[in-house]
Parts: C-alpha cells; structure tokens; sequence
C-alpha cells in the first residue's frame, strides 16, 4: 500500500515537472518577458523596451530618432549610476536626505498654491503717476551701461539716384508733407532705414556695420542736429541726431519705461504673497487650527 502511494505521488510530481517545463519554454519564448526585453540594467534596476515607446514619435527620420533614443539611454545610464555612487558614498544620513526631500516638495506645492492666488488677485495696471515717482526716486539705479542716439537712419546704395535730395529731406524742417516725402523716397531707394526719431537705439550697435565702427571714441560723433554721412565701396550711411545720452548719464524715462512697470508690479506681487500667508495664518488661529504653546 504503501509503495503504491509513493508511486502515485512520484508519477504527479512528474506530471506537474512536465506541465511546468512547457510553460516555461513558452514563456521564455513568446511571454512579455521576450516581447519586453531590457534594454539597460544599473545594478538592479531595469529600463525595457516599453520605456522607449514614447520617444521620437514626431520624427520621421529614422537615424534620428534612434539617435534620440541612444541619447535617452546613455541618460538614464549616467543618473542612476550617479545615485547609486552617491548614495554609497554620501556623508548624510538618510534621514536627512528624506528630510530634505520632503521640505522641498513642500516648499513647491506651496508655492504653486501662493503664486495661484497671487495670479488671481494681483492688479497689472501701472499709472503714469507711479512710473514717474518711482523713476524720479530711484535714478541713480537707472544709469546708462552704453551710449543711446535717438534719430533717423538711412542706408543707400552708391548705384541710387539723388542722393542731394536724401540729405535736404533729412534736415528739412518737420512737417507732414517732409515726412512723408522721406518715406517715400527711402521706400524707393533706401536698402535699409529707420525714421522713427522717437525710439532711443544703442548707438555702437547701430554703427557697428558701418565704417563709423573704425572711429576709437564713437561717442564724440554724437552732436545734437547734426547729419552724419559716411561710406564704404557699396553705400552711403546717414546718422541725423535728433538727441543722445552717454554711458552713466541717467537713462531717459521712455528709455526705462517698461522696466520701471516691471519692478513695480514684481514688488505688488512679493507684498500679495506676504499679506496672502500673513491673513491664511492669522485665519487658522482664529479658527483654533494651529497653536504655539509656552516653551
């Protein structure tokens, strides 16, 4: 009887051997294993195919997406094996770093939560009123870094007829008709011009592909009213000055303007978000949500 059971119970196991070693070969031939394979390893984290699926999708160009892709490997190669050293060599405690870990996603899920009310509630408009009070307290903040020229500019080609006519519409007297003559005339003819003498431009940057560029002392050219002619093999170049500021003159307000409005709304905004944290904790200990005890 007994040798009989011990029979029966060698030929189920064998059985089940068998059922397990065909599943197995199946598996390990058709299963996710061989239609996912790894791709890296970095000790004993894997990254597999799947990882990779979203990667180059809007490239047609296969040599680039596969480049992509190397890219991306060669990446997440370098990271972890960056972590692991560190960890294995770090000098801080764990607790630490967890500690670290955990005030810095605080500090991001707050700010995002402040930086939203701030958006709701902060107000853009900029009164004039306010762009000059701050202008006028504030100059020695607002001191040139390079020379600015305000006036007119005009690039004509040596081949171009009447450059008498160019000259005399630049020093003429302001008048619509003159202006629009101007216009005209630099639309015709001009390769390159500017007539809009209400825009401050940097003076070196505006000259810098003219022989004007070559002069050593490039401000002393810059006179108020004058015409400034030169040229080259190619064109004739004229500068008329209309104003001018040098470097560490106080920039003119239109020149600062939008900086101005910029810097006044970043300190509405760091006011907001202190009056916003000020009135949440002052809220909460109305509300008996927080407490500080005697220590």
């Amino acid at each position: 009887m007994l040798r009989r059971a011990l029979f029966l119970a060698l030929l189920l196991g064998a059985v089940a051997l068998a059922l397990l070693l065909a599943k197995w070969h199946t598996t390990s031939n058709q299963g996710p294993k061989a239609e996912n394979p790894p791709i890296a390893r970095v000790y004993n984290q894997y990254l597999y195919k799947s990882d990779l699926a979203h990667l180059g999708e809007e490239v047609v160009n296969f040599d680039e997406r596969a480049e992509i892709v190397d890219h991306y490997i060669q990446n997440w190669v370098s990271k972890r094996l960056l972590i692991a050293e560190a960890e294995a060599n770090s000098m801080q405690k764990k607790a630490d770093i967890e500690q670290r870990v955990l005030e810095y996603r605080y500090a991001l899920l707050v700010h995002g939560f402040i930086e939203k009310l701030v958006n709701a509630q902060l107000n853009k408009e900029v009164s004039e009123e306010e762009i000059l009070a701050y202008y006028q307290e504030n100059q020695e903040s607002f001191a040139l870094r390079y020379n600015i020229f305000k006036g007119k500019f005009v690039v004509l080609p040596k081949n171009r007829p009447n450059g008498v006519k160019l000259r005399s519409l630049l020093v003429a007297e302001k008048s619509e008709k003159s202006q629009v003559a101007l216009k005209k005339y630099c639309l015709q003819f001009a390769k390159d011009y500017a007539l809009d003498d209400t825009v401050w431009l940097q003076w070196e940057e505006l000259i810098k592909a003219t022989p004007f560029s070559k002069v050593r002392d490039k401000a002393k050219l810059l006179k108020k009213g004058v015409l400034l002619q030169t040229s080259d093999d190619e064109y004739f170049y004229y500068f008329k000055v209309e104003d001018f500021r040098l470097v560490n003159d106080v920039s003119p307000l239109e020149f600062v303007r939008n900086q101005i409005m910029d810097i006044i709304i970043y300190k509405r905004k760091i006011d907001l978000a202190n009056k916003i944290k000020k009135d949440i904790l002052q809220k909460s200990k109305n509300s008996n949500n927080c407490a500080v005890y005697d220590h």
